[in-house]
């Protein structure tokens, strides 16, 4: 099994269908390699690090400033209670989520 980091999405997401209620997301896609980071897409769409297992203040330092100008797409998933898998893709422009799309399921084919 591979790392991953962990992410909560703030903002709101897109609402056909109706999106699960899920707290923690799971991705590879943030900057950085993953490191079982939490990280939060805030309700103004910044990338901010919520706690991180970093050993040095310097590390923490540099993932800090990788989120705040991050370009491009983090793709973030979940499976519901149910089984039903989610996938979504939040893209940031310049350190901002400028919109948030539904990822088909890979049985479904992609965009």
């Amino acid at each position: 099994m591979g790392m991953f980091d962990y992410l909560r999405c703030e903002m709101p997401l897109p609402a056909d269908p109706p999106p699960p209620r899920i707290d923690w997301w799971q991705t590879k896609g943030a900057p950085g390699m993953p490191y079982l980071r939490r990280l939060v897409i805030d309700g103004s769409g910044r990338l901010v690090r919520s706690s991180a297992p970093y050993s040095t203040a310097a590390e923490a330092e540099a993932a800090d400033e990788a989120f705040a100008d991050f370009h491009g797409d983090i793709e973030f998933h979940a499976v519901d209670r149910s089984g039903c898998r989610y996938s979504y893709v939040a893209r940031f422009t310049e350190g901002r989520c400028v919109r948030i799309w539904r990822s088909p399921p890979e049985d479904e084919g992609g965009e």
